[in-house]
């Protein structure tokens, strides 16, 4: 019984909170190891249920609100487990209870619709799609008086109640705190370790990838000496209608705030020191780190005087950001220095999901192969892969017919689809491969703009800055509805017909697969699952070259004499004349500089630091056109 009870996860429960008056004895708290994330199929999760003590008021109201005693099994595992996703996410990030936690939607996963946010994405991606036939808002709907949906969100999921421009729905949410209170009771989750995968189907790339990560070493010390410069907040913006304060491990460009918003400021002092790169600096900025704060429950005071922003008590909120992203780091790092991977190939969109590839992006340059004074990594990147696959999709007759042959059985059923409309979409097919392949498509996009226009939007931002922005817009018109309309940048100047031929492709699938999901970005997964899994990893597999990948990247110790480096190349060189694909790969140089180095003293951590920065190298075109 013992050996049973260390295997329950225990989630809601804080023997230190005031919201808590547990019943459960000291025993029945977590005291044995951790069971492999549901989310993974992985050989030790999927041979026995996945277990958890929840909330008894918890499950209870759950089962109250989907008709008592006559639910479903299956309709009660659902929500539950969304419940303790929730849960467990507050706990594991240092959340209290109280707290609006992780962007998410309730609604969407109880109705239809794509989902926003890491967490997000994959308990749709892995979870839902495969359960959702009749939740509340569908089928069930019918069974419950009539209702339209059951009030799930105001019962159990709580929102903060501010909801997001795009979406219309509040995006952070809480388990309501009063369903906390009291006993706890075991709930077993039978289906939800088992669900979407196809891992039987590539083995040998899962045992590659598993003989590359048992050998791998990271240097935890280094990363968490480095963190304070790593952590440093130094950039605010807003994205989609979401304030945000940006620290160096945050992708801070990810999206550039295009219009020019009020004046913009000089400078921004922040705890008395004068932080750089202050032309980006607005008012709307300002705005951004107050209601960042907010929602970290930290109070930050912001002085507009003239040209000067100043904001105080940031550490507060420096702090905070720092606790949670050790606490994520933590629970990875200690899984990879005890040398358990998880793995998982989804039915749904074809990628293989690992430890490494939701590893912290600023921590895959303190992995090592082969230990404490193992190589480094390198790494080889399809430069702007989504318009590529695309390309190679709508152009690329060779390719197109390679694509038949893969042993995912998910995208035979998107291949039949898009044979039927590819060849009668209107648009310079040779133009689309070369300004993909031998040229910039990001870079191209953002010089549509004439010096007028750039005037117009906001003259502070450079050209670097430009195409950041552009290559945002393009994965909005890939990725938004079929109807997206940029105001800024036509895909049309780059490549005649383009808008409209992206467009007749959604309208298409979303005819056919319908509109819960975005089956057209399920689409380009699966292709390109197809290039980097079923090829190239299997490739390295077969010739026993140590690497392994990350969505549209290949990873790989890099020896000094450059023999891995040249052998990765070549693997991937035959790969792609195989199928017949064409693309250019980025090479990167993963390395760091521990803070003890005399070479460390001095730099700027934004600019120069060799430990902050990753370095892009050699620019390769690999494939073949027909």
């Amino acid at each position: 019984m013992k050996q049973e009870i260390n295997n329950i996860k225990t989630v809601g429960f804080d023997k230190t909170s005031p919201l808590f008056n547990t019943t459960v004895s000291e025993e029945l708290v977590l005291n044995g190891s951790l069971l492999p994330s549901p989310l993974f199929n992985t050989s030790e999760s999927s041979s026995s249920p996945f277990k958890v003590l929840l909330p008894k008021k918890l499950v209870d109201k759950v089962t109250e609100l989907l008709g008592g005693k006559r639910v479903k099994k299956e309709n009660k595992q659902k929500v539950l487990y969304l419940a303790y996703l929730i849960l467990d996410y507050q706990e594991r990030n240092g959340y209290s209870p109280e707290e609006f936690a992780k962007p998410l939607s309730v609604l969407k996963y109880l109705k239809v619709g794509p989902p926003h946010g890491s967490f997000g994405e994959r308990f749709y991606k892995y979870v839902f799609l495969a359960l959702a036939s009749d939740l509340p808002g569908s089928k069930m709907a019918l069974k419950n008086k009539g209702k339209s949906k059951i009030d799930f969100e105001n019962a159990i999921f709580q929102s903060d109640g501010k909801p997001d421009k795009n979406m219309g729905k509040a995006m952070l949410y809480r388990i309501n705190p009063t369903l906390l209170k009291g006993d706890y009771q075991t709930v077993v989750f039978e289906s939800i370790t088992s669900i979407e995968s196809v891992n039987h189907l590539f083995m040998p790339q899962i045992k590659h990838y598993l003989m590359t990560a048992k050998n791998l070493w990271i240097d935890q010390k280094a990363l968490k000496a480095n963190l304070d410069l790593e952590m440093d907040v130094f950039f605010v913006n807003i994205q989609d209608g979401v304030f945000k304060v940006y620290t160096s491990f945050d992708d801070v460009f990810k999206a550039i705030e295009l219009k020019r918003k009020n004046i913009i400021f000089d400078k921004v002092i922040l705890n008395g020191k004068l932080i750089k790169r202050a032309e980006r600096i607005t008012l709307e900025y300002a705005l951004a780190v107050l209601n960042s704060a907010r929602k970290s429950n930290v109070d930050l005071n912001i002085i507009l005087d003239e040209s000067t922003i100043y904001i105080e008590e940031l550490e507060a909120f420096k702090k905070q950001k720092k606790t949670r992203l050790l606490a994520d780091l933590n629970r990875k790092l200690n899984k990879i220095s005890n040398g358990h991977f998880d793995y998982n190939i989804s039915l749904t969109n074809g990628r293989l999901t690992t430890n490494l590839t939701n590893l912290n992006n600023i921590a895959i340059k303190y992995l090592r192969y082969g230990g404490a004074e193992g190589l480094f990594l390198g790494a080889y990147d399809l430069k702007s892969s989504q318009p590529t696959i695309l390309a190679n999709l709508i152009a690329n007759d060779f390719f197109f017919e390679s694509l038949k042959t893969s042993t995912h059985p998910s995208l035979h059923k998107y291949l039949e689809v898009f044979s039927k409309i590819r060849n009668d979409i209107q648009l310079n097919k040779k133009e689309f491969l070369e300004v993909v392949n031998k040229k910039d498509i990001y870079r191209e996009l953002a010089s549509t703009l004439s010096k007028e226009e750039i005037q117009n939007i906001n003259p502070s931002l450079s050209e670097d800055d430009l195409r950041t922005a552009a290559k945002t817009e393009m994965m909005r018109y890939l990725f938004a509805g079929p109807n997206f309309k940029s105001e800024f940048f036509s895909l049309n100047k780059v490549v005649a017909g383009l808008e409209e031929s992206i467009k007749t492709i959604k309208e298409e699938f979303n005819e056919m697969f319908g509109t819960e999901s975005n089956h057209f970005n399920l689409f380009l997964q699966l292709v390109e699952s197809f290039i980097f899994i079923d090829n190239i990893l299997g490739r390295l597999a077969i010739n026993g070259t140590p690497a392994f990948t990350k969505h549209d990247s290949v990873l790989f110790p890099r020896d000094i004499e450059g023999l891995n480096i040249e052998g990765v190349k070549k693997v991937i060189l035959e790969s792609f004349v195989e199928i017949g694909f064409g693309g250019e790969l980025k090479y990167t140089r993963h390395f760091y500089i521990d803070s003890s180095d005399p070479r460390f003293v001095g730099f700027n951590p934004f600019i120069q630091c060799p430990s902050l920065r990753n370095e892009s190298g050699e620019k390769s075109l690999y494939g073949q056109f027909n």
